[in-house]
């Protein structure tokens, strides 16, 4: 007689059942790593947004003219900054205003050699205008006509509507610039970017935070750290600011940048913080831009 092997409906079940609890565990642990990956995934993702935003805010800071800030096209304060850089289309000598009243005039004259008007490209471009002791201004160009004949280096440069223009000395230079600025709307989570004269386009959405602090470093050799930069009575930055008996000048801006995204059942929250320098202005002390209204 034959014996007949194979397993019991006991064993079976039993058998089952420990091939169910290892694959629930397995399972889990497979949904754990997924998820852990989700995670790293965007936290990852998160942290090079917010890189490449800095990076695109610390090109223009990097870059700003005479390292100072403007209140124009948006307030430089905590969660705002505006600076001016120089385009590199032309930097111009200033002629003595003559009979004129300098800084009340709404038009003044510059040394360059262009063939004619439209060469010299002025015509509607921003421009800076700044003298030997620390003082700038701002405006849009708004007519330039040649002084003289044909072969004249002089020419006239109108700026009309402002009229608080600044002192006339043998340092005063006139400069083509553009005017950056950025500004954050936190009901928005938008972090915009504007040039003066145009529309505010965004450059990063979804964010949970930004903020811009203001590191000065002060004649005694100390530092000040600020929320909202150095500024005068009409809200003017300061880059040279004089507060307790010391002279204070802004060396360095602190741009803090957050964003959070809900994932797998959590919230993967993540900042950026980068310390900007400010570049030296050399030989020239601007202490200030007015913008022209």
């Amino acid at each position: 007689m034959r014996c007949r092997t194979g397993f019991s409906l006991v064993e079976v079940l039993v058998a089952l059942t420990v091939f169910a609890v290892v694959l629930a565990i397995a399972g889990a642990g497979i949904v754990q790593a997924l998820r852990l990956q989700q995670l790293n995934e965007s936290a990852t993702s998160l942290q090079a947004k917010l890189r490449r935003v800095t990076e695109v805010i610390g090109q223009d800071l990097r870059s700003s003219m005479f390292g100072a800030l403007t209140a124009s096209p948006v307030a430089s304060g905590s969660a705002s900054v505006s600076v001016m850089l120089a385009t590199g289309n032309g930097d111009y000598q200033v002629l003595p205003a003559g009979g004129q009243s300098f800084p009340n005039s709404a038009q003044l004259n510059i040394l360059a050699d262009a063939p004619d008007v439209d060469a010299l490209g002025l015509d509607g471009r921003f421009a800076t205008l700044t003298n030997g002791v620390g003082a700038g201004i701002t405006f849009r160009i708004t007519n330039v006509s040649r002084v003289g004949g044909p072969s004249s280096r002089e020419w006239n440069v109108v700026h009309a509507g402002c009229n608080n223009t600044i002192a006339w000395d043998e340092g005063t230079r006139l400069s083509v610039v553009d005017l950056n600025g950025y500004a954050f709307d936190a009901a928005t989570g938008v972090l915009s970017r504007q040039r003066a004269g145009g529309a505010a386009r965004p450059l990063a959405f979804d964010l949970s935070g930004f903020e811009v602090a203001y590191t000065y470093v002060g004649d005694d050799g100390g530092t000040l750290n600020r929320a909202t930069p150095f500024a005068t009575a009409g809200g003017v930055p300061l880059r040279v600011a004089l507060d307790g008996g010391v002279t204070y000048v802004l060396d360095s801006l602190r741009v803090t940048v957050a964003a959070e995204e809900a994932v797998a059942g959590r919230v993967v929250t993540r900042s950026y913080v980068s310390q900007i320098a400010m570049p030296s202005t050399g030989s020239a002390s601007l202490a200030s831009v007015v913008t022209c209204p």
